[in-house]
């Protein structure tokens, strides 16, 4: 068990440059496989504000916002909407916390199907077996088209429409592109 019993630094270095794609979240860890240019398969991205964060190889996943007042997950537009929920990450303390709170907002975590479809699509893209419908090309357009219409307020974007998010995830979730 590498995690518990072998890691080192070195080794998170070398496996990283080595692996065919790293798992991960936006978090500091997968900056290293960056450096190498290995492809990313991202769980669980929180903040909205870095659902831009990903090269042309990189398929993500956000978390959801479920809004018990709308009795729903909220949209990629609503949530780009919103500024503290745009860039709060659950983590913090203070306003953003009461804030999701007060509105009846829960952060919801990618499911373990969620994240096995996203390892799936990454691994299944690296060897060029993943097939997509015109569908899921409409959804990934829809999507690009909401990510653009708020370009002012996200991470600099360039070459937009190099980020993919999960396939399976906006089918299992097409209200999201609402």
């Amino acid at each position: 068990d590498y995690a518990t019993r072998f890691q080192s630094d070195f080794m998170d270095v070398f496996l990283s440059d080595r692996c065919d794609f790293f798992i991960g979240t936006n978090s500091g860890m997968t900056s290293v496989p960056m450096m190498f240019r290995t492809p990313l398969a991202l769980v669980n991205i929180i903040p909205y504000s870095e659902l831009v964060y990903a090269g042309t190889k990189d398929v993500y996943i956000p978390k959801k916002y479920y809004s018990a007042k709308n009795g729903r997950f909220l949209s990629f537009r609503e949530v780009l909407s919103e500024p503290i929920l745009l860039h709060y990450s659950g983590k913090e303390t203070g306003d953003g916390q009461a804030y999701c709170a007060d509105m009846g907002i829960e952060i919801v975590e990618n499911s373990p199907e969620e994240i096995a479809s996203l390892v799936m699509e990454v691994e299944q893209r690296l060897r060029g077996t993943f097939e997509t419908t015109s569908e899921d090309e409409e959804m990934q357009s829809r999507y690009f088209s909401i990510l653009r219409s708020f370009a002012d307020i996200l991470l600099p974007v360039v070459n937009l429409e190099r980020r993919r998010i999960g396939t399976h995830f906006l089918r299992a979730h097409p209200e999201l592109l609402e």
